[in-house]
């Protein structure tokens, strides 16, 4: 490069090729050489073959297959190639041409044209717990016009729950879909662009005449439209975002997309609200049936439906009856009688073997300590009827000794006048009085081993026992149609 230099300079100021020569102290070839030379030198590696040159027909030829890099590594080594992986995908990029594959074209469509969707998954801390949500987005490629909505599961039927929603919330529908290829979705779509879609997501498209649009394998960029908004939400509302309780993210959530839909789009020039109601959507049929995937359960006698081995009360009306349960966008547990009828919704319980309290359980329970109670006053009044003179002593012992139990004693010591007669056990309720030990087991342990058969008092055991009503056996044999068998 010096030489160049030196040469050049002392040539144009008008020296000959031996001056030069002696003047620089090198040879007249040199001279020669940089004579005529208009650029500097520069430096060329000696060409040098590479190991994967032998194989150049071979790999243009899997190239034309579209193989990927491994399969291509994986075809080589068996053909005698021991270089590595590495290797074979730095030879690779010159068969590539990336300016042609990352080149996007931006284009507009037309008014109702065009619908696109996609969900982020993102976590929230819910009242201090870390919950992960996932935030579904769909965007009207026109307008701009957006709705965001979030599930706790990305089911197949969350999914078209949340595009159905997104439809009653524009008020529409448009000619497209633009989708990725989730496997909620799409079940295989290969290069050649043949697609198979999961069955419950062709009924949603054939009931509201939507024809969908799955994005190329591997290139997001085709739904542009729905993925730099996602950037703006995660930035400008999830990010750092914390809530007490779901409910309140979605109140949150309404607000923000309200101003999000109300600011101006910088391609637009519009808010999307504004461009919005110039959508030429086709009009939205409300009376539209949605079927998704039902599990059936059995109620158990005590009113409660088993499901993730928790348990959600019904009507005890249900108990032993068939029932449907179905899962809402991972949050919510609907139950549904044998008609599809709804019967009660619950929060999905996020713990395990939980069971919720039965309303019905508590009205019953009260109704039974209350006539347990006032079982408990009747033995009290027959037995002062019967022993005048002990019962106020003797049940206020029985109450100190047995609290709650002291009925069940004073009625088994009642019991005892079917067997003794009415002076021998009241002598024993007078001897048990003295030593302090009021249970029905020392007052017959107080009793006389002979025993008698007296006549019962009329204001005792018949006071407290319901009446037990005869029947013949011919009323039960009518009432179950036939005869002996």
């Amino acid at each position: 490069m010096e030489e160049w230099q030196a040469i050049q300079v002392l040539k144009r100021q008008g020296h000959g090729k031996k001056a030069i020569a002696r003047q620089l102290g090198i040879s007249k070839n040199t001279v020669k050489r940089h004579w005529n030379r208009q650029a500097p030198p520069a430096y060329q590696r000696a060409a040098s073959e590479k190991m994967l040159d032998p194989f150049a027909p071979q790999i243009k030829e899997m190239i034309g297959k579209q193989f990927i890099g491994t399969r291509i590594f994986q075809e080589l080594s068996e053909l005698g190639y021991t270089g590595s992986l590495t290797s074979v995908y730095r030879y690779l990029r010159q068969f590539q041409d990336d300016v042609r594959d990352r080149t996007t074209i931006h284009f507009e469509t037309s008014p109702g044209q065009q619908m696109q969707y996609d969900w982020k998954e993102w976590q929230v801390p819910v009242a201090g717990r870390p919950l992960k949500i996932y935030f579904h987005q769909a965007i009207l490629s026109y307008s701009r016009y957006k709705f965001v909505t979030f599930s706790l599961d990305i089911s197949t039927p969350s999914i078209i729950r949340v595009l159905t929603q997104a439809l009653v919330f524009f008020q529409g529908v448009p000619a497209e879909i633009v989708i990725d290829n989730p496997k909620q979705l799409v079940l295989s779509h290969d290069r050649q662009g043949v697609i198979r879609y999961q069955d419950d997501f062709l009924a949603f498209l054939g009931t509201y005449g939507l024809k969908p649009d799955p994005c190329q394998p591997y290139r997001a960029r085709t739904k542009g439209k729905v993925e730099n908004p996602f950037f703006y939400l995660q930035e400008h509302f999830l990010r750092g975002l914390e809530v007490e309780h779901l409910d309140h993210l979605g109140e949150r959530l309404a607000r923000f997309m309200e101003q999000y839909n109300a600011r101006t789009h910088s391609t637009t020039g519009l808010a999307p609200v504004q461009l919005w109601p110039q959508e030429n959507l086709k009009p939205l049929q409300s009376d539209i049936p949605l079927s998704f995937q039902k599990e059936s359960r059995k109620v158990s006698w005590d009113g409660y439906v088993h499901a993730d081995s928790n348990r959600y009360p019904v009507s005890l009306a249900m108990a032993g009856k068939k029932v449907w349960i179905e899962r809402v966008l991972g949050r919510w547990l609907d139950i549904l009688d044998a008609d599809l009828k709804p019967l009660a919704r619950y929060e999905l319980l996020r713990e395990h073997q939980v069971t919720l309290p039965h309303p019905e359980h508590a009205d019953l329970a009260k109704e039974f300590l209350d006539r347990k109670e006032q079982r408990r006053l009747q033995v009290k009044v027959v037995f002062q009827e019967t022993f005048p003179a002990l019962a106020p002593d003797f049940i206020r012992l029985a109450e100190q000794s047995y609290t709650l139990n002291a009925s069940y004693h004073l009625n088994k010591i009642l019991d005892l006048l079917s067997v003794y007669d009415h002076q021998a056990v009241a002598a024993a309720l007078q001897t048990a009085l003295e030593l302090g030990t009021p249970s029905v087991r020392s007052v017959q342990g107080l009793l006389p081993e002979k025993l008698q058969q007296p006549v019962l008092p009329t204001s005792c055991r018949t006071a407290c026992l319901p009446a037990v009503a005869k029947r013949p056996l011919s009323l039960y044999r009518a009432s179950y149609g036939g005869g002996a068998r």
